[in-house]
């Protein structure tokens, strides 16, 4: 690190929440990023961009992890999650070691790692990483839930922060003339129940707060809020559903604002989470200048990416369509709605040396770029008899009406179109007598999906701990399918690979009938009159760089792809050994973990459903299981239809996609190897949709030249060997020739 970072780094690094803290006095902050929402165990390519941006300060606005848990959505039967007539709360509290472990997974995450040795990281909390969902004062796991927070920001042991009751705090930055406070809220540890209009502080924060504001002067002000001070959906989402913020609490929220008036403070804006969107919104008429809320929501989480791509339009249809009186709208922003619904992150940029001082604060996407803004002269925040004049970079609004405030017609617009909507269908469908069998179908499937869901278990990679490979081990047992993550395969390779299978099955068919058969089946399938809608290339040993290269050279892809299928098949082998390698490990055998499955054949197979609207509700690929070891999976992100059956009832449950993750299911040659502890799971592809699905695939098959047999460790004196000695190649024609391919052949094989 160059010495002329590494002084105020230094500064940065010393500056302790002013709770008695004197105000740093040289280090001048001129960017800062903020954030919230991330998962955990989602992908988080957002870093790099933050990283990027090169901030000074990091500001978490809560939801940093997602601590508590949530079950299945259920709308029907005995456990119902869902709906007006539910009988469970959809999200219960974590345990303290849970919680503690999923922020050990947060802080590892390598990019925050990178951004948490350059900047100051600070914040505050939300109701998820609070420990359970809109959860208050009444949450009884607050105590340990302070600590574990306060541990993840690396909050000095002795710090006063640790002593009292919730995580408020504020930091002072920079020298006379060009200081920056920074408050960070507790909107949690003292919050009354939802509608009850009570309290979001608690008397010692307000006191706090008070003293806070009257304290000594800056030329910025930022506060901390975990949700939106000034909110635009609060009220205009009702009665569909309601979102936390300070409307919900109109004493309060006023409160805020005559306090801020009072205060005579310059420069104070707000920054805020929680709603899995960004915006920036402002109020007129809450003290004497505009009060900003730059709302950045979320790091991975986001309302469109909660839907399927082909939604997303209406989504974004319907934010431009609800009534926002508070939001600023601007040429800068990417939506005409002027809010947006994809991973973000928001920036401040201070322009000390402009004349006047600018400021400008951003949301930014996963590739850095803006995607909505305002920038205008820090003297704008201050008291003036012309406070509302023209703001830079946007034509003037102005900015009274709150969402409260609307007349009832317009608060509701967005029940009524919903509502509206569902009327205009509903009669169609009755008068053209059309869908009713559609809808009775996905009804029934969606009932018994509900009630007998499967929760794919989600295994990390990285973790070493004997805890995780617990996990492993009984997913592996009960269930035999899992997801993984922290698997090595970059995302951008990924993407990559998708794109160039796309190419592949663009090509002519004679040169798609090129990639021959090395052993039945391993080659190019074409669509036929049993299976017209599928169609798939197959190339035998993706461990071979030879085989590899004869697959590309035998389809003429050209330079480009050829490196992509390489280097995927390189890093998903990767994977494949790593994740048969800690399965044998789990199971107790070390030497056979250390010796690897190297020799072992690797069968890849890039597979495509063509769907037709007639195809919707039936079978893509019959119920079957894997003939092989294992299976890693990378599904397509972009449809589902992937059903897996569980264990004890035999239900299919439906596999949503996962973006950045990979699906690994074990086979039959599993269940044999390991004498019958680990499950081969049944498992069928149904279309759900009248799109194009590709999935691909990467089979550990069986040794190569050795017979299937389980190790002695697993044959004891109450457990005998439950299948005989059978060679690969002979297995799998059992099963063509027997036409049993769920598992009956292998039963054909008992000891």
């Amino acid at each position: 690190m160059a010495s002329s970072r590494l002084v105020p780094l230094l500064v940065l690094i010393l500056v302790v929440p002013s709770l008695g803290a004197p105000p740093n006095a040289t280090a001048v902050v001129s960017r800062i990023a903020f954030g919230s929402c991330a998962n955990q165990s989602a992908p988080q390519p957002v870093w790099e961009p933050i990283l990027g941006f090169d901030p000074q300060v990091f500001i978490w606005l809560g939801d940093n992890v997602y601590g508590d848990n949530k079950r299945p959505s259920r709308v029907f039967g005995r456990e119902r999650t869902v709906g007006p007539w539910r009988n469970l709360p959809r999200f219960y509290p974590a345990t303290e070691e849970e919680l503690r472990r999923k922020y050990e997974l947060g802080k590892a995450v390598p990019g925050y790692a990178k951004l948490r040795e350059t900047a100051q990281v600070i914040g505050t909390w939300d109701d998820h990483d609070y420990g359970l969902n809109d959860a208050g004062k009444e949450y009884s796991g607050k105590v340990f839930s302070q600590r574990l927070m306060l541990d993840f920001l690396d909050e000095a042991e002795d710090s006063s922060r640790r002593k009292q009751a919730g995580v408020y705090a504020s930091y002072m930055y920079g020298p006379e003339g060009k200081r920056v406070k920074v408050i960070m809220l507790d909107t949690r540890y003292h919050r009354d129940p939802l509608l009850s209009d009570g309290t979001i502080l608690g008397d010692p924060q307000w006191q706090w707060l008070e003293r806070e504001l009257h304290g000594p002067p800056s030329e910025i002000t930022i506060i901390g809020s975990s949700i939106q001070v000034v909110s635009n959906l609060s009220a205009t989402t009702g009665p569909l559903f309601y979102v936390e913020s300070w409307a919900r609490f109109p004493r309060e929220r006023e409160r805020l604002f005559r306090l801020i008036d009072s205060s005579k403070r310059n420069g104070v804006l707000f920054i805020s989470g929680d709603v899995h969107f960004g915006e920036i919104a402002r109020f007129d008429c809450g003290a004497q200048y505009p009060l900003y809320d730059i709302t950045s929501s979320g790091l991975t989480q986001s309302v469109e990416n909660s839907v399927p791509a082909i939604f997303q339009s209406v989504m974004r249809l319907l934010a431009w369509l609800t009534p926002t009186p508070m939001r600023v709208f601007n040429p800068n922003c990417r939506h005409k709605s002027c809010s947006y619904g994809q991973p973000n992150f928001g920036a401040i940029e201070i322009d000390w040396g402009a004349v006047p001082p600018k400021i400008k604060v951003e949301l930014k996407d996963l590739q850095g770029n803006s995607v909505a803004g305002v920038e205008f002269p820090i003297s704008e925040l201050k008291p003036s008899d012309g406070h509302l004049n023209k703001t830079h970079g946007h034509s003037f609004e102005r900015h009274c009406n709150l969402e409260t405030e609307l007349p009832w017609l317009v608060r509701r617009r967005l029940a009524l179109l919903f509502f509206g909507t569902i009327a205009v269908f509903v009669v169609a469908v009755v008068l053209l007598g059309i869908g009713c069998l559609s809808a009775t179908y996905m009804v029934t499937k969606y009932k018994a999906a509900a009630a007998k869901m499967t929760e794919i278990p989600m295994i990390d990679l990285r973790l070493a701990s004997p805890e995780e490979a617990a996990r492993l081990r009984d997913a592996a047992r009960r269930l035999g399918c899992f997801r993984v993550t922290g698997h090595g395969v970059p995302r951008a390779l990924q993407d990559d690979m998708k794109a160039a299978v796309r190419a592949l099955f663009d090509l002519p068919d004679d040169a798609k009938r090129r990639n021959a058969d090395v052993i039945s089946g391993s080659g190019y399938v074409a669509p036929s009159e049993t299976n017209p809608l599928y169609e798939a290339f197959g190339l035998y040993d993706a461990a071979s760089p030879a085989d590899v290269d004869n697959f590309c050279a035998s389809l003429d892809a050209p330079p480009h792809i050829r490196e992509t299928i390489r280097r995927y098949a390189e890093k998903t082998h990767e994977l494949l050994m790593d994740v048969a390698a800690k399965l044998a490990a789990s199971l107790g055998l070390e030497e056979e973990a250390g010796r690897s499955f190297q020799d072992w054949p690797c069968q890849f197979r890039i597979n495509r459903y063509n769907y037709t609207p007639d195809a919707v509700g039936k079978a893509g690929v019959q119920v079957h299981t894997d003939s092989g070891f294992l299976t890693v999976l990378h599904e397509d992100d972009r449809v589902g239809g992937l059903e897996v059956a569980d264990p004890d009832t035999g239900e299919f449950a439906p596999v949503d996609p996962l973006p950045g993750t990979f699906l690994v299911n074990l086979g039959d040659v599993a269940t044999a190897w390991s004498n019958g502890e680990l499950h081969n799971v049944r498992h069928r592809v149904q279309c759900v949709a009248a799109v194009p699905r590709v999935s691909i695939a990467l089979f550990l098959l069986a040794p190569k030249d050795d017979m299937v047999r389980a190790p002695d460790a697993f044959v004891t004196a109450g457990r005998h060997r439950r299948f005989r000695t059978f060679g690969y190649d002979d297995y799998r024609r059992l099963r063509q020739s027997t036409g049993e391919h769920a598992g009956e052949a292998l039963a054909r094989l008992a000891a």
